[in-house]
């Protein structure tokens, strides 16, 4: 059976922006100066690592599944 993984600079940059949009989320929650557009800037940043990360599930799943049957078809399995 032939595996795949998924490359880590991708799992990388999903997990630095959902780590980031999170630390700034929760940074703007200890100081008490700043405005409600700070806020809607660091949920932003969650939702934007969110989606990637769900987009780059979906099409490595769906890249997988594609290779899967090339390579199966090529080697005649």
């Amino acid at each position: 059976e032939i595996s795949f993984s998924q490359h880590f600079l991708i799992r990388l940059i999903i997990y630095i922006h959902i780590i980031f949009g999170l630390g700034l989320v929760f940074g703007l929650f200890l100081t008490t100066k700043n405005g409600p557009s700070i806020y809607i800037f660091g949920g932003l940043i969650i939702a934007l690592g969110i989606i990637l990360w769900f987009a780059a599930n979906r099409k490595f799943k769906k890249d997988t599944k594609k290779y899967k049957t090339l390579i199966t078809e090529s080697l005649e399995l």
